[in-house]
């Protein structure tokens, strides 16, 4: 029985025609009705998932450690996805590297503040301080953490900026009291 990384060998053409199956997300109310603030959010999810699924078939069992890694090697991109903070996401959530560790500590902030709003609201706080029109270091000033990993959480999980009018300041300033 061939070990992981020779099915994958074996497999080669899996890189450059696994992603060309994943739909684009829309990225903008101009393209489509079906625009998600988060959209960025969901194109580096469904990466992970086709990566996930190609290496799951292409060792006939659960993906591996050592067997991911050897893909994330190979990950050709479609010609299309030209968005960096999407292919970093995906590394992010694939495990490999993705460039400095303020990244990784970002991406694992903003990821966190979605999973455990629940319990601590942080995601819904930066969505109504971002929706009142606050830059990310007036939100900083309101959150403590730096406004780097603000820009991040917004730009994975709330890319709304462009759409903002300046009447939603004054429609939030009631908002900003509270929170």
């Amino acid at each position: 029985m061939p070990n992981s990384l020779d099915v994958l060998r074996f497999s080669g053409e899996y890189s450059s025609t696994m992603f060309t199956e994943v739909p684009r997300q829309c990225r903008s109310f101009e393209d489509s009705r079906d625009y998600s603030p988060q959209w960025r959010n969901m194109q580096a999810t469904a990466y992970h998932m086709a990566m996930l699924n190609e290496v799951e078939l292409a060792t006939g069992g659960a993906p591996t450690g050592e067997a991911i890694n050897h893909f994330l090697t190979h990950v050709e991109f479609p010609a299309w996805e030209d968005d960096d903070l999407v292919r970093a996401y995906f590394f992010f959530m694939a495990g490999g590297a993705n460039g400095s560790p303020q990244w990784a500590a970002a991406f694992r902030y903003a990821t966190e503040c979605v999973n455990t709003n629940a319990n601590n609201s942080f995601a819904t706080k930066m969505k109504v301080y971002l929706a009142c029109g606050l830059s990310n270091e007036e939100i900083a000033s309101h959150i403590p953490i730096p406004f780097f990993y603000i820009s991040v959480f917004h730009n994975l999980f709330f890319d709304v900026r462009r759409y903002l009018g300046h009447g939603a300041r004054s429609v939030c300033r009631l908002y900003r009291r509270r929170y």
